[in-house]
């Protein structure tokens, strides 16, 4: 799972998103979606770069 913000903000809470975790999902976080790679029309990948925290809106 990857979340653009840290996990303290995401709406799921951190309780959740340790529930999901324990289960074997990783979680990655301050990762933006930048790109989805395909090869004869079909997705298979997604390039991502590096966020950072801002102020909050």
């Amino acid at each position: 799972m990857v979340y653009r913000r840290a996990a303290s903000e995401a709406p799921a809470g951190i309780h959740t998103i340790n529930s999901v975790i324990r289960k074997g999902v990783k979680w990655i976080e301050l990762l933006q979606p930048t790109k989805i790679i395909s090869e004869n029309g079909i997705a298979i990948g997604v390039e991502f770069t590096k966020t950072k925290l801002g102020e909050p809106d």
